[in-house]
């Protein structure tokens, strides 16, 4: 099931999250007026900018990118250091999916 980048955010802020980390390779940071910006991820084939270019500020006050200052190397190495499966997965292809339990009703 693919979800919405749009719904993904209303149901974090439903649910009282204060940020909302994704694995997207892009940066966010703090400007001097308390307003987030989008940056550029550090490894530039592996930035994703494009995709999230038209995060309003309400948005980015919520989102949050670890892995943008991070590159792809070090990225897999802390995925194997935490035992996480994905640290030999492949590169994802910029769907946000959502996986279900089989039992569960649709």
């Amino acid at each position: 099931m693919a979800i919405k980048f749009k719904d993904l955010l209303g149901t974090a802020r439903e649910l009282g999250a204060k940020v909302l980390a994704t694995g997207h390779y892009v940066a966010s940071r703090m400007l001097t007026g308390g307003t987030r910006a989008l940056y550029r991820a550090r490894e530039e084939e592996r930035d994703q900018s494009y995709f999230l270019f038209g995060t309003t500020h309400a948005q980015l006050d919520l989102l949050r990118f670890p892995l943008g200052d991070l590159g792809k190397a070090k990225t897999r190495e802390l995925a194997r250091q935490f035992g996480l499966a994905v640290a030999d997965k492949h590169d994802s292809q910029g769907h946000l999916l959502c996986n279900r339990p089989a039992a569960t009703p649709t």
